[in-house]
């Protein structure tokens, strides 16, 4: 063991704990360290003289920084659903991410979150997009009126293209018709599964 420095390096990420011990008597350094996703954001320093207080210490360090991650993971959960008090835009709501074969359909023509067509000069249509019915907003051509009515509207099957608009969304949540499933391929099902689409019957 290095004689310079006594130092304990806890490092914690959300799957695993790595530890990195340097010991010389007489006292003891604690640096414990939070790094979601490998990026260092919280920084704990003790000092002690007695081991038994350190072992006591690091047990409950180690409590609060899990208590810390998982209160964090669960407000991402919280996030992630649909509630009518946080979720206030006309397009909010909790219809179902349908998984749909993009077709000819005219409607079928550009991705609501990334504003792009769907097919280009230099891109071929998806094979499926996702769809999701909202309302909107239009003014009656005769009085001027502002009227609401409700559409299917398209996305990419991409995170990307749909949480921007819709906050609450995980590729968790897309589901799709029995015949839809019933067609996919082998390849289908494995590339859906790498987005974090999990379909079946």
């Amino acid at each position: 063991m290095p004689d310079s420095a006594s130092c304990l390096h806890i490092y914690t990420t959300a799957q695993c704990f790595t530890f990195v011990l340097s010991y010389k008597p007489c006292y003891l350094h604690i640096n414990v360290r939070e790094c979601p996703r490998q990026q260092p954001c919280r920084l704990y320093i003790l000092t002690h003289d007695s081991p038994l207080i350190i072992i006591v210490e690091i047990s409950l360090l180690f409590a609060r920084v899990l208590q810390h991650h998982y209160s964090k993971q669960m407000e991402k959960v919280v996030a992630r659903r649909y509630d009518p008090e946080i979720h206030q835009k006309l397009y909010h709501n909790n219809n179902p991410f349908i998984l749909r074969k993009c077709n000819s359909d005219r409607r079928m023509q550009k991705c609501q979150g990334c504003k792009t067509a769907f097919k280009t000069s230099i891109t071929e249509s998806p094979k499926y997009i996702v769809a999701h019915r909202e309302s909107y907003g239009y003014a009656r051509s005769t009085t001027g009126s502002l009227l609401t009515s409700a559409r299917d509207f398209y996305y990419h099957c991409n995170i990307d293209c749909i949480r921007p608009r819709h906050p609450y969304f995980d590729m968790s949540d897309i589901t799709a018709h029995h015949a839809t499933v019933r067609r996919l391929l082998d390849s289908d099902n494995d590339y859906l599964k790498s987005l974090g689409v999990f379909l079946c019957l």
